[in-house]
C-alpha cells in the first residue's frame, strides 16, 4: 500500500501526465488492489495518501482513469530479478521519513521505550530469594504461555502467581502480615508454612509431588520456574495438592 501511495504522489505530479487520460500501475500481489475502503481506520495513512493523490488526478478531468492492475506471475516480466533484489534490500532500510509519525508507530516506539526502561529498573532493583528463584528471567511484554492455557482454572493460575511471588494464603505470608487472620503453621506440624516447604518437603503433598519430579527430578526451582513445562508441572501440583487454594 505504501508503494502505491508513493507512486501516486511522485508520478501523478509529473507535468507530462496533465494531458494523459489513463494511468496504469502494475503490482503484485493482489491483496491491496481489492480492499480499498473509504472510511478512516487505524494504520491507514498510506491508503489515505493514495486516495488523496488519485482523487485529485481524476477530479481535474472526468475522462481520466487510474488503474491498479495485479500481475498474477513474474514469468517473462522484464526487470523482475532486479525488482526482487531491490525489494529484499529495502527490508533493511529505515522507514520512509513521512511514514514514521503515525499513531501506530508512536505507540510501538512508546512500548519499546517503556519496556527498555522497565527492564533496567528490574535489573537494578534488589530481589528477594523467592523472586530470584521463582522469576529467574526478566519480565516480558507478552503473557506467558502458561497463562494462555484455556484448560487451566483461574483459581490455579492465580495461585501460581502467588507461589511465584510469595504473596498468597501461606503461613509464611500470614506470619509477615499480622493483620491477616489465620495460623502460620502448616497442618503437617511444621512451625512456619513456607512455599518451599509446601512444594518440596510437606508430607501432606507427597502424592502430588510426582508432578514436579517428572519434570525436575532434583526439584530444582530454576528448572521448575524457568520453563513452560516446569510451570505446567507446578500448576498441576497446585491443582492436585490444593496448596494456596484455601484460606
Amino acid at each position: 500500500m505504501l508503494a502505491l501511495a508513493l507512486i501516486a504522489q511522485d508520478v501523478l505530479g509529473l507535468p507530462g501526465l496533465t494531458t494523459s487520460k489513463k494511468y496504469t500501475s502494475f503490482r503484485q500481489p493482489s491483496g491491496r488492489t481489492h480492499h480499498q475502503q473509504n472510511q478512516t481506520t487505524p494504520a491507514q495513512y498510506a491508503s489515505i495518501l493514495f486516495r488523496k493523490e488519485v482523487h485529485a488526478f481524476l477530479r481535474d478531468n472526468p475522462r481520466r482513469t487510474f488503474v491498479v492492475q495485479w500481475i498474477p506471475g513474474h514469468s517473462k516480466i522484464n526487470g523482475n530479478k532486479r525488482a526482487n533484489r531491490l525489494a529484499n534490500e529495502g527490508l533493511n532500510l529505515r522507514p520512509t521519513a513521512f511514514f514514521n509519525r503515525t499513531s501506530t508507530w508512536a505507540k510501538c516506539r512508546a512500548t519499546q521505550r517503556a519496556s527498555k526502561t522497565w527492564a533496567k529498573i528490574w535489573a537494578d532493583s534488589p530481589h528477594s530469594k523467592t523472586v530470584r528463584k521463582h522469576i529467574p528471567r526478566p519480565l516480558s511484554l507478552k503473557l506467558h504461555p502458561i497463562f494462555n492455557n484455556p484448560g487451566l482454572p483461574c483459581s490455579v493460575s492465580s495461585c501460581l502467581v502467588h507461589v511465584m511471588t510469595g504473596h498468597g494464603w501461606f503461613g509464611e505470608y500470614k506470619d509477615r502480615m499480622p493483620f491477616i487472620k489465620g495460623s502460620h503453621k502448616c497442618p503437617c506440624g511444621e512451625q512456619v508454612q513456607s512455599v518451599p516447604h509446601l512444594l518440596f518437603l510437606c508430607p501432606l503433598s507427597k502424592d502430588s509431588r510426582k508432578n514436579l519430579t517428572d519434570v525436575a527430578p532434583d526439584l530444582n526451582p530454576l528448572t521448575l520456574f524457568g520453563s513452560t513445562k516446569g510451570l505446567e508441572a507446578v500448576a498441576k501440583f497446585i491443582f492436585h495438592s490444593g496448596i494456596g487454594l484455601y484460606k
